[in-house]
């Protein structure tokens, strides 16, 4: 697999659009799904609380996807929106056709919990809530799963911005990025 920094891949996902080949609605339903059947091949759902953790941007309409796809497979599914309701269309999109348990709140336990808080795009340091909800996430006994890179991390530097999730899988799109070969990102992701 090939490795591209975040504005190889924003080109990759841009060209793909202005082709004709896909909508960015579709990109992220393709990614949302892809994730999903990932998710299911490595660990059993049905019957599992999971909890998908979604930020305000795309990385969020990834998870919203694959929250009710996995809905779909038999888990008890909660979507947990720290930063508010989503910002870009694509997400509020798949935001409205949500029909599992929404809230603001990190408080129950979890079987398995779904890191799509921040993409690519994360260039600053995660202020001190969003450090409290990660520290909660990787002190949890749960299963940990990033989507596209662990939220937290600098795309191309491998860059600890504050705090960052500790997961078990990354599910990954388009290309490897620079973070999974550089340290100290490298400590936070143990299988992509």
């Amino acid at each position: 697999m090939k490795v591209l920094n975040k504005d190889l891949i924003k080109v990759s996902e841009e060209n793909a659009v202005h082709s004709g080949s896909f909508s960015f609605l579709e990109l992220m339903k393709t990614a949302g799904d892809k994730a999903s059947e990932i998710i299911c091949e490595n660990f059993s759902v049905k019957d599992k609380k999971i909890a998908v953790v979604c930020g305000n941007g795309n990385n969020g309409g990834d998870g919203f996807v694959i929250a009710e796809n996995l809905k779909q497979k038999g888990a008890f599914i909660t979507v947990i929106t720290p930063l508010g309701e989503p910002l870009t269309e694509s997400a509020k999109h798949y935001y409205g056709l949500l029909t599992t348990e929404k809230t603001n709140i990190f408080e129950e336990s979890y079987d398995i919990i779904i890191d799509a808080v921040f993409g690519i795009g994360l260039n600053r340091n995660v202020n001190a809530e969003i450090i409290s909800l990660f520290e909660k996430i990787n002190n949890s006994a749960s299963t940990v799963i990033s989507i596209d890179i662990p939220s937290g991390v600098e795309c191309d530097t491998g860059k600890i911005l504050g705090e960052c999730i500790n997961c078990q899988l990354c599910i990954t799109f388009i290309a490897l990025k620079p973070c999974f070969m550089l340290p100290p990102a490298t400590d936070y992701c143990s299988k992509v």
